[in-house]
C-alpha cells in the first residue's frame, strides 16, 4: 500500500490534548460513569434561555441563509453599541463575525502574516497559538512571563526578543491561563513598541467579562484604537458550540478582512449569530452578570478551602 500523502506541518501537528481527554472522559459518560467536567474552557452553565429561543425563532422564519461575509450588519451593531456603552467608538465596519474565536484567530494571523514570518506571544498562554502559527506557514516565538511580575505582558521582554522576522505580538487579557489583565500601562508600551517597528498587536479578549472584581472589564481598544481584537460569544455568553466569535480591525484594514473571510469562510453561521442578537439584551445581560456572581462564590470557596489545606 502506497503511504499517503499528507503535508509535513499536518504530520507535525500534535493533539489538542485538552481535547483528546474530553473526548475520553465523554466516552466514558457514555458507559455510565459521572465525570465532572473540569478539561475545557468552557462554563458549566447552559446557553441563556432568551438566546436558545431567539435560535429556534430563526429557525422557524427560515433565516438559515448566507449572511454577508463579515456577519449581520444588526449584530455588528449591537457589538458596535457594548462597547460604546464602555465610551469606546467603534464602527460596526470594523467588526466582523467569525466562526467561533479559533475562525478569528485564523482571519488576523492569515491576513498580517506572511509564510516565514514570525510572531511574538506568551509562555504561559493557549497552546493551540502555535498550531495556528503552523497552519500558515509561519513561526510563533513565546516571551515566558516572569512569576515575580504576577505574569504581567511588560515591555523589556518583548522587546528583547524583537528581530528583523518578528512582525508582531499576540497576547491574552484575561490570559489563559493565568486569568492575568495586562495593565493599561504595559498595553500602551506593547502599543508603542509595535508602532516603532511597523507591526501589529492582537489582544485576545475572549475572556473577557469573567475576571473577577470587574466583570465589565475595559477593552483593550480604550488604549489605541488600532489594536486588533479577538473575542467571542463563547466563555461570558456561554455559547460554546454555537462557534461564534467575532474580530475588530482598524478601518482602513476591514475590507481586506471581509475578503479573506469570504474565501476561507464565506459566512459565519447564521442560526448563531440570529441568536447571538438576543445576548446583549438586558435580560440576558443580567443572567451572565448573575453568573458572575456565582463564579466569584465558587472561587471564594475554592480558595478558602486550598489555604485551610495549607497551599499558598
Amino acid at each position: 500500500m502506497n503511504e499517503t500523502r499528507l503535508s509535513n506541518r499536518l504530520r507535525a501537528l500534535k493533539p489538542f490534548r485538552v481535547m483528546e481527554i474530553a473526548q475520553h472522559a465523554r466516552f466514558l459518560e457514555n458507559q455510565g460513569q459521572s465525570i465532572v467536567h473540569f478539561e475545557i474552557g468552557e462554563l458549566d452553565f447552559p446557553t441563556a434561555l432568551p438566546i436558545v429561543d431567539r435560535a429556534k425563532e430563526a429557525l422557524e422564519k427560515g433565516q438559515t441563509k448566507y449572511t454577508g461575509g463579515n456577519g449581520l450588519l444588526e449584530l455588528r451593531e449591537k457589538i458596535s453599541n457594548h462597547y460604546c456603552r464602555k465610551h469606546i467608538n467603534i464602527d460596526p465596519e470594523q467588526i466582523l463575525i467569525t466562526n467561533g474565536g479559533s475562525g478569528g484567530l485564523l482571519l488576523l494571523l492569515a491576513g498580517l502574516l506572511d509564510p516565514g514570518d514570525h510572531f511574538l506571544s506568551t509562555d504561559p498562554g493557549y497552546p493551540c497559538h502555535g498550531a495556528f502559527s503552523s497552519v500558515i506557514g509561519t513561526m510563533i516565538e513565546n516571551v515566558t512571563l516572569k512569576i515575580s511580575s504576577e505574569f504581567q505582558p511588560e515591555l523589556n521582554d518583548f522587546e528583547s526578543r524583537w528581530s528583523d522576522s518578528i512582525k508582531g505580538i499576540l497576547i491574552s487579557s484575561p490570559a489563559n491561563p493565568t486569568g492575568v489583565v495586562a495593565r493599561e500601562s504595559n498595553l500602551r508600551q506593547l502599543k508603542e513598541l509595535v508602532d516603532r517597528k511597523i507591526g501589529f498587536l492582537i489582544v485576545d479578549e475572549i475572556y473577557q467579562g469573567i475576571n473577577l472584581g470587574n466583570s465589565i472589564c475595559e477593552s483593550a481598544l480604550a488604549v489605541d484604537e488600532q489594536i486588533y481584537i479577538l473575542n467571542s460569544f463563547s466563555k461570558y455568553y456561554s455559547m460554546t458550540g454555537w462557534r461564534l466569535g467575532w474580530v475588530v480591525v482598524p478601518c482602513e484594514t476591514a475590507d481586506y478582512f471581509t475578503r479573506l473571510a469570504q474565501n476561507i469562510f464565506l459566512a459565519p453561521n447564521t442560526v448563531s449569530q440570529y441568536a447571538a442578537l438576543e445576548a446583549f439584551n438586558d435580560r440576558c445581560i443580567s443572567i451572565h452578570e448573575d453568573r458572575v456572581q456565582i463564579i466569584s462564590q465558587r472561587v471564594e470557596a475554592l480558595s478558602k478551602g486550598l489555604s485551610d489545606l495549607g497551599f499558598t
